[in-house]
């Protein structure tokens, strides 16, 4: 003789479908509990590469800052030389560039 207990939402279930519903709940949380997993080491491997990322961003920016000092230095230096050779011309000096070169 099965013994029939009644569920809290209507019909009587014996005790094998009980453990047939415990059974499928239990499969369930064991598929939620890995796919959780599998999310967390998916979502942690996006942050290191987040923060990977956010490194090479930060480098890649001094350099360019820097690059930017380096070119505002050297447009000075050629500022300041053809103001140089503008003088020597307007001294009547001989301008080097029009002059050839010493083994002709």
């Amino acid at each position: 003789m099965k013994i029939l207990r009644r569920r809290a939402d209507g019909p009587f279930v014996s005790g094998a479908a009980r453990l047939k519903y415990r059974n499928v709940w239990s499969e369930k949380r064991d598929m939620m509990e890995q796919e959780a997993a599998a999310f967390a080491a998916r979502l942690e491997g996006l942050e290191v590469h987040l923060a990977h990322i956010s490194k090479a961003n930060e480098d890649l920016s001094d350099m360019v800052a820097q690059h930017h000092k380096d070119l505002a230095r050297l447009a000075r230096m050629v500022e300041m030389l053809a103001a140089r050779e503008a003088e020597r011309e307007a001294q009547g000096a001989e301008v080097i560039a029009d002059a050839p070169p010493p083994h002709y």
